[in-house]
């Protein structure tokens, strides 16, 4: 097959199809046998053709999808964390940790936690968006609204393992409240 238009002229130009005649005996608008055999072989090659053009289209929008990906997950993580100022509190992180596992004062881990926590929300959202931009709409929806109340739901767990029941119940009226705002 010869080049894009090659089918489309050979479909439109009916070359030998136009210009056969009808064998003796056969009506004048009758389509002869060598006019139909060619007709079944122009469907052919058109199928065929359009199967190709699709499994090009299919594999080229694949590399699409792969090629606007980061270059490397270094590059991809620095412009993550270099995007908002907030980041910067990430280094409360191990603080909070050694603090809460030295069992210091309540009010010191509080505090760094609070800190600590801030971040990694927005860390969290930022990864769900990423995540939720290669599927489709249906799964980047339930993702978002999974893991976009993924903080709430773990300091209600912890809350809850804790004995906090009052905390987990200010925290689910705080987050009915703003989700109706």
């Amino acid at each position: 097959m010869a080049g894009k238009g090659g089918l489309n002229e050979k479909l439109l130009s009916g070359d030998d199809a136009d210009n056969a005649e009808a064998p003796h005996g056969a009506a004048a608008g009758a389509p002869s046998k060598k006019h139909s055999v060619k007709g079944v072989v122009l469907a052919a090659q058109a199928t065929s053709y359009i199967r190709r053009r699709n499994l090009l289209i299919r594999q080229k929008s694949k590399a699409d999808v792969f090629q606007k990906s980061p270059k490397s997950f270094f590059k991809g993580s620095r412009d993550m964390l270099c995007k908002s100022w907030l980041n910067s509190l990430l280094v409360s992180v191990p603080f909070a940790l050694a603090i809460g596992a030295m069992e210091l004062s309540p009010a010191a881990t509080f505090i760094t936690s609070c800190l600590a926590i801030l971040p990694l929300a927005g860390l969290l959202g930022d990864a769900t968006e990423q995540l939720a931009s290669h599927t489709n709409e249906t799964i980047g929806g339930l993702l978002n609204a999974t893991f976009g109340n993924a903080t709430e739901l773990i300091v209600c767990c912890f809350a809850l393992y804790r004995g906090l029941l009052s905390v987990v119940q200010i925290s689910l009226l705080g987050s009915i409240l703003s989700n109706t705002l």
